[in-house]
């Protein structure tokens, strides 16, 4: 079984050459370690580097959770984006978020345009 991903490898910035954690690339990260990392990613100070190479991976939002109410998976499980607050909606590139409607942003144009029509 492969370990817990290396997120300061993911940074470049990882120094043991016995570290307890999986170093993998991020493109090469399998459906379990991309659910691992989008698991923790919240629990985390937010880091614009390791946000950079997060974006790198392209990871969709999870069409069951925003369109239909709930995702299938189990429990931290799914490998999609869950956004459902501002710490995991910046995580994935959303650096603007309205806590009455929980919906992201990208741009604060968009922000203020959407709180306008409410």
């Amino acid at each position: 079984a492969r370990n817990a991903v290396c997120f300061r490898y993911f940074e470049g910035r990882c120094k043991f050459d016995d570290c307890k954690f999986l170093h993998v690339s991020p493109s090469k990260l399998t459906h379990d370690e991309r659910a691992q990392v989008l698991r923790e990613l919240p629990l985390r100070e937010y880091s614009k580097k390791l946000a950079e190479v997060i974006a790198g991976l392209n990871i969709p939002r999870c069409k069951d959770f925003h369109q239909r109410g709930g995702c299938k998976r189990p429990a931290g499980k799914c490998h999609f984006w869950h956004l459902t607050d501002a710490t995991v909606a910046r995580w994935a590139g959303f650096d603007f978020w309205c806590n009455t409607c929980s919906k992201a942003f990208t741009s604060k144009d968009q922000m203020m345009e959407h709180k306008a029509s409410k």
